[in-house]
């Protein structure tokens, strides 16, 4: 005879012969589970989901924006926002003076409110609590919050763009002033007006003139010699600074439109809403499990006393 018929012969014959004690222990058990598993023992808790995408955010080094996401739901701020916002010292039992009532709380919104990421790069946020209603305005507030927290972080950079691109036009439009007021003078006193040009012109004219306009281009030819090259130079560093100045209001503007703007910075895939069955305990699981171990536990106390019953027996007849 192999095992599994013994375990078949041994299973069938403690049935037969403790049927009754069996059928107690199923019975008790599967009560005892209905019951511990009721309200009166176990708090039941609703669940409300929501799974969102990542949006419009802007990329920080290497991290992806499901990433990017993560950190930011996880940030302290959102979670104490929700904790103040809500009152959860009080909703969960815990004093905000106690000593460790940071911690407990912490501890206790942690157990309540999951976020993780999907297979799919999307953000699944999960939370339990006692009360439905509470359970999804829980988690319509952490993803208020989230759009908040990242609005205002981009507003906090675009603005420090300002600041900078601000100053860029300051100190460009100086040189432009600067430059425009000297090119103004030397083309006042000295007829400087555009030197490649004026040069070509001068010595073309030079060398084809009469006595009479001789004069004139002499002086306009020393003039070009002598401040032409200041001139040139200038009309350069003024279409240098021309362009800084309109590349800094370019990104001027842009920054004060980023500060201005207002958007949300996820798609909600499945959008959270008030539960109407409790998530937790799982009754039938609860009685089930129950069941299955205290009628395990009971064959194991049976085989255990048909085994030291039969060494009883044949302890005597060893002696003799």
């Amino acid at each position: 005879m192999n095992t599994s018929q013994f375990d078949t012969l041994f299973i069938i014959r403690v049935i037969r012969h403790y049927w009754k004690i069996i059928s107690i222990v199923f019975v008790v058990s599967a009560i005892a589970g209905v019951v511990f598993s009721s309200s009166m023992f176990l708090t039941p808790l609703y669940k409300t989901k929501s799974v969102l995408y990542p949006s419009n955010l802007i990329p920080y080094s290497q991290e992806s924006e499901t990433e990017q996401m993560l950190q930011f739901f996880q940030s302290n701020v959102i979670r104490d926002s929700v904790i103040i916002k809500f009152d959860l010292f009080s909703h969960y039992g815990i004093n905000a003076n106690d000593k460790f009532g940071k911690y407990r709380i912490y501890e206790e919104f942690n157990d309540h409110v999951s976020i993780k990421r999907s297979e799919y790069e999307s953000v699944i946020i999960d939370v339990y609590d006692k009360d439905p209603m509470m359970s999804y305005e829980i988690n319509r507030e952490m993803i208020n919050q989230y759009n908040l927290k990242v609005r205002q972080t981009q507003r906090d950079k675009a603005a420090e763009l300002m600041v900078v691109q601000q100053d860029l036009m300051v100190v460009s439009k100086v040189h432009i002033d600067s430059i425009g007021n000297r090119l103004k003078e030397l083309s006042q006193e000295y007829k400087i007006l555009d030197f490649e040009t004026q040069v070509k012109e001068a010595y073309r004219g030079f060398f084809s003139s009469n006595a009479a306009n001789r004069t004139q281009l002499d002086q306009l030819i020393s003039n070009l010699e002598l401040h032409g090259g200041e001139y040139n130079l200038l009309a350069i560093q003024l279409e240098q600074f021309s362009a800084a100045y309109a590349s800094a209001v370019t990104e001027y503007e842009k920054a004060r439109i980023d500060v201005e703007k207002i958007l949300t910075y996820s798609s909600e895939i499945i959008s959270p809403y008030p539960p109407d069955r409790k998530a937790w305990p799982v009754r039938w699981l609860i009685v089930l499990v129950s069941v299955a171990a205290s009628t395990l536990l009971c064959f194991v106390f049976i085989g255990f006393y048909e085994q030291l019953k039969k060494f009883r027996i044949n302890e005597p007849s060893e002696k003799q």
